[in-house]
């Protein structure tokens, strides 16, 4: 991810969790990543386009945290049973 998306994508995420999808608006988006409103459409057409960024930089991050942390693992078994073990409910 490039340093504005990075942007982007920290912004979005502080001023949805904030405000909800709905009432976040790319004008404040923009403003709190700090870029120009044409910046951020360049590299989104809308807010739905934002969202589905979120979520899928939000499972590639996760999934390589996991990966990272089960590399080290020598079997499934225990990389099952590590899974298991903090799995919240």
């Amino acid at each position: 991810m490039n340093k504005t998306k990075e942007k982007i994508f920290n912004a979005a995420i502080d001023i949805i969790s904030q405000k909800g999808f709905y009432k976040a608006t790319m004008d404040e988006i923009a403003d709190k990543a700090g870029v120009a409103k044409g910046t951020l459409y360049y590299h989104f057409n809308s807010k739905d386009d934002i969202l589905i960024f979120l979520i899928d930089e939000g499972l590639s991050l996760l999934k390589n945290q996991i990966l990272e942390k089960i590399s080290h693992m020598k079997n499934s078994i225990e990389k099952l049973r590590e899974h298991s073990c903090n799995k919240e409910i």
